[in-house]
């Protein structure tokens, strides 16, 4: 019997129209906004009841290893079953990603806010877009309302931003400062800029700059007196640190690997320490000493 077919469909390959061969199939879809993973069902050999009854199964898999649980939902119309993050469809103040290895959803560091993948695209296009490309803009009827009111909340908050990009340049009252601890921990000025509230450094372009990597860090300043307000440089250095030495002892050690780790090493499935953690990050100047202060 011929097998379903199941696709990966990143979110720089959503489009306005569909263009393959399985819009009339059975679908079920894994949805998160960085990408969807759809597998479809020729309707000639299965019926709609077995594609659900899988779908359901699916939902209970991915439910049952991540954090969220019973908050991740599925979704259904005309054949098409769409699984999602959230009873209301995203969590669009923290989306989750779902990984297929892992079968399920999970919380990415790398992943900011929506606006990350929008591209200037509306929330709602961006959804209907993301949907029509796997073949299942019926689904849109179903989610649709949740991706509108996205949109209407999205619109507003971006007037808001408007008004304290405005509020910065004509009252600024702090000072921004963006730094990057480059090798061996050096602390290095980016940029520096005048806001006029803490409000500020959540605007998406500053926001965005801060979450992009653990080597960024900032401080904010009262703009007449130039004193610290918030951030501390050398707590940004210990974090990094740490995060570098926790890689290097790992505080669980999984079963086979430890039994590997008993074996004689001329043995072909002996596993050495050195190899088993992540010798990955560079060596920089301290690291030898390091020891967590917390």
């Amino acid at each position: 019997m011929e097998r379903p077919t199941t696709i990966y469909t990143s979110f720089e390959e959503y489009e306005a129209e569909y263009t393959g061969e399985y819009f009339d199939y059975f679908q079920i879809h894994i949805y998160s906004i960085p990408q969807i993973v759809s597998t479809y069902y020729d309707p000639k050999l299965t019926t709609i009841a077995n594609v659900k009854n899988g779908a359901k199964t699916i939902l209970k898999n991915i439910q049952e290893r991540s954090s969220r649980g019973n908050r991740i939902s599925l979704f259904e119309k005309n054949g098409k079953f769409l699984i999602a993050e959230d009873h209301k469809f995203i969590d669009d103040g923290e989306p989750h990603y779902f990984n297929p290895e892992k079968v399920r959803y999970e919380y990415i560091e790398e992943i900011n806010s929506i606006e990350d993948f929008l591209n200037g695209t509306k929330i709602d296009d961006f959804i209907r877009n993301s949907l029509v490309t796997v073949g299942a803009e019926d689904l849109y009827e179903v989610v649709g309302p949740h991706a509108k009111k996205m949109r209407k909340n999205n619109d507003a908050g971006e007037v808001e931003n408007e008004k304290l990009r405005e509020l910065n340049k004509q009252d600024p009252k702090l000072t921004f400062e963006v730094y990057k601890i480059e090798k061996n921990y050096k602390p290095v000025l980016k940029d520096s800029i005048p806001i006029h509230s803490y409000a500020a450094i959540f605007l998406p372009e500053h926001y965005k700059v801060i979450r992009s990597s653990n080597r960024i860090t900032y401080l904010v300043r009262d703009y007449e007196t130039n004193k610290i307000i918030d951030g501390n440089i050398e707590d940004a250095i210990e974090s990094i640190k740490y995060f570098k030495w926790q890689k290097r002892h790992p505080s669980v050690i999984g079963l086979n690997e430890m039994q590997r780790m008993e074996l004689d090493d001329d043995d072909p499935d002996f596993l050495s320490w050195d190899d088993y953690i992540d010798n990955s990050d560079e060596p920089e100047e301290g690291d030898e000493d390091y020891t967590p202060s917390f």
